[in-house]
């Protein structure tokens, strides 16, 4: 019961954010820890290499048209930001910046998830 109180006094404050600007620092949070581990594993591989016995393929050998098609519904999920992009322009201050941002983030966001 202890640490259900602590998790929900720690969970609180964040549950009454109300737009999109107060997340900001969330935001910020969530990007330094994903940063954070891809840093980690990327170290460790140039510190330790990888085991000779790994084969890398550019498209694997054992592939099937099932695992091929969850693969392209997670890139798909992933991509479907179109049901939020109407809040993010309504808290911007100039709404017809939209596209800039879009065109930046756009093939950072592809570059991450590839």
């Amino acid at each position: 019961p202890w640490w259900v109180l602590i998790g929900a006094a720690l969970v609180f404050p964040f549950t009454q954010l109300r737009t999109l600007s107060s997340t900001a620092a969330l935001c910020f949070l969530s990007m330094v820890t994903i940063v954070g581990s891809v840093a980690i594993v990327i170290v460790k591989l140039i510190v330790n290499g990888r085991e000779p016995t790994v084969e890398t393929f550019v498209i694997a050998e054992d592939i099937t048209f099932t695992s091929f098609m969850q693969s392209l519904s997670a890139i798909y999920f992933t991509f479907s930001g179109q049901n939020i992009f109407y809040e993010f322009m309504a808290e911007m201050k100039d709404y017809r910046d939209f596209m800039k941002v879009f065109i930046i983030a756009g093939p950072f966001q592809v570059g991450i998830y590839m």
